[in-house]
């Protein structure tokens, strides 16, 4: 894992640990060695008998401060055993075990890895210069230790510290030093001996909060160029607000979360004025499944749900890129039709709004767009209105193109479609002849009369638009279950600690989507794809994984969360999964089309 824990705990225990190259003793060291064969830790602090004294203090270059930690990593190497074990029966990985022979090869004693306390806390401290020599690298951190001496004494005798007495190591490189202090449940660590006696505090800073974190502040401004990371023309308005977040970008932070018994959750947050990218459209974040998860259906292959604010600079947006003058007749007044339609939703919106994908009966998508609103309606009103103007060019497009085989089929039913005790429009439309082959690229969308349904309204304090082959019928059978209950969802929430943007995904779900879109309509191919739908409908929903953003005033975070039940399912759902994974990706690895 690349995190700054594994780059800040290498930094300083790799010299002991792992690498050889860094255990060089410097020749005609000026440091006094003295025999300690007492091996006696003393219980605290206290002063550093026996080393040298710091240089004095110069003026350093600009410099990074990270600190790192973690803890129950014991917990953590059962949890990766586990979860192998279940998707790679045949070879799970057993980190101590294979770090332990790792050891071994490279001559470290058998003691060494058993005496680190792996349920205990790891921890670091370090300034790291930007530029200038590496002399001006600060360090210090602690290793939870079952027995530090038998930690050392695990190192090879070429490359171990040098004894200075009173529990006191050194280990010198070139021109570094590294000091280490043997105490009753820690080996601690420092560059110099100040720094020594701060190490104990980092242990109790690790004990809160994530099992692994990792914090980079005092960052200078400009540190992460936005043009290296995204591609955008230098002078855009959002090139522009990324640049200005960037510049007031003060702390980095990376947190992680996972057990044997808990789902996984990672997060990455920064400290930046994250209000100049407009944040007016979004609400409060989100803790909590709000009134509109509680009347959607559940069992979405994918869901995005955002917390409503202000929609004023939505209604400008509008206004300026919507070039109605431009648009020719007779589509310039249903263009007109659809901005005012849009103008009223936006300002009936309240509390959340909704972006959900079904897979539906008969393996047929549905899109679903959802919003809490004030008035249903009004809202009711404004989408009849959208729904007209779309009608009327639909209409227009056929009478241009001339003749029947140009012609849509649509069909109206006002309140034909029942939705959580309430009733919406159901529109059937079907392409006309002269667009049968788009019509076999989008058969996930059609239902089995190869029509579109489209189903609009608001009920219930909810006003929504569903487009698929099933939609009907999946909003007919809200309520018994619903989007309140996603699990995904939920763990978006907890990872971000209240989201903006909160997502889940099932995976299982979105290959299902996923094969639809890509299916053939004849063939081999064909056969195989409408096989591979049959075994995956058949395969139980492992959870669905979330991802939450937040884009607050001074913190924005990204943070992701995996059920447990997703990392170690049940043996027989594993293998199913193995199975149908083999068959997606073979023909991908040995050449073959997909």
């Amino acid at each position: 894992m690349s995190t700054p824990r594994s780059l800040l705990l290498s930094a300083a225990a790799a010299c002991l640990l792992l690498s050889p190259g860094c255990t060089k003793a410097k020749k005609n060291s000026t440091v006094p060695v003295v025999d300690d064969d007492a091996g006696a830790a003393p219980s605290g602090g206290g002063a550093v008998i026996g080393v040298v004294a710091p240089p004095p203090a110069k003026e350093m270059g600009p410099r990074v401060h990270l600190r790192a930690s973690a803890r129950e990593l014991s917990d953590v190497f059962l949890l990766i055993r586990q979860a192998t074990a279940a998707w790679m029966p045949d070879g799970p990985i057993d980190v101590p075990a294979q770090a332990q022979a790792m050891l071994l090869q490279l001559g470290y004693g058998p003691g060494m890895w058993s005496n680190i306390e792996w349920s205990g806390v790891m921890a670091v401290d370090a300034r790291v210069p930007l530029e200038g020599p590496a002399g001006d690298l600060g360090l210090f951190g602690t290793i939870a230790a079952r027995s530090a001496r038998a930690i050392l004494d695990g190192v090879p005798e070429g490359q171990r510290p040098q004894p200075l007495g009173s529990g006191l190591w050194e280990l010198v490189q070139e021109d570094q030093r590294v000091l280490f202090r043997e105490q009753a449940a820690a080996l601690e660590f420092a560059l110099n001996a100040g720094d020594l006696d701060r190490a104990a505090e980092l242990v109790a800073e690790g004990r809160t909060g994530w099992r692994l974190q990792g914090v980079g502040d005092e960052l200078p401004p400009g540190l992460i160029n936005p043009a290296d990371l995204v591609d955008l023309p230098p002078q855009s308005p959002l090139m522009r607000q990324l640049q200005a977040v960037s510049q007031g970008l003060t702390q980095l932070r990376v947190d992680v979360d996972l057990g044997s018994q808990r789902d996984l959750m990672l997060r990455a947050a920064a400290l930046a004025p994250f209000e100049k990218l407009g944040l007016e459209p979004l609400g409060a974040p989100s803790l909590r499944p709000g009134a509109l998860e509680a009347a959607l259906p559940a069992g979405a292959a994918g869901v995005v749900v955002m917390p409503w604010g202000s929609p004023a600079p939505l209604h400008t947006i509008l206004d300026k890129n919507v070039p109605i003058e431009q648009v020719p007749a007779p589509f310039d007044a249903m263009a007109r039709t659809v901005v005012g339609g849009v103008h009223t939703l936006l300002d009936q919106v309240q509390g959340e709004v909704a972006l959900a994908v079904y897979v539906t009966p008969g393996d047929k998508l549905t899109l679903l767009v959802a919003a809490s609103v004030r008035d249903p309606a009004a809202a009711k009103e404004a989408l009849r209105g959208l729904q007209g103007a779309g009608i009327q060019a639909l209409e227009a497009f056929g009478a241009l193109a001339g003749g029947k085989d140009a012609a849509f089929k649509i069909t109206l039913k006002a309140d034909g479609a029942s939705f959580s005790g309430g009733k919406l429009d159901l529109l059937t439309l079907a392409l006309p002849k002269n667009m049968a082959s788009a019509a076999d690229e989008v058969a996930y969308l059609m239902s089995p009369k190869k029509e579109l349904e489209m189903v609009s309204g608001a009920a219930s304090g909810v006003a929504l638009l569903a487009i698929g082959g099933g939609a009907r019928d999946l909003l007919g059978r809200a309520g018994k279950a619903t989007l309140a209950g996603e699990g995904g969802l939920a763990l978006a929430r907890a990872a971000s600690e209240g989201c903006h943007f909160c997502v889940s995904l099932d995976p299982i779900l979105m290959v299902r989507a996923a094969t639809l879109v890509n299916r053939e309509a004849e063939g081999p191919a064909a056969k195989e794809q409408a096989k591979l739908l049959s075994e995956l409908a058949r395969v139980p929903s492992l959870g669905g994984i979330g991802v939450g953003i937040q884009l607050s005033v001074g913190r924005g975070s990204l943070a992701f969360g995996v059920p447990r039940s997703l990392m170690m399912p049940a043996p027989a759902a594993a293998a199913q999964v193995r199975g149908l994974v083999d068959r997606l990706t073979d023909p991908i690895f040995e050449g073959r089309p997909e």
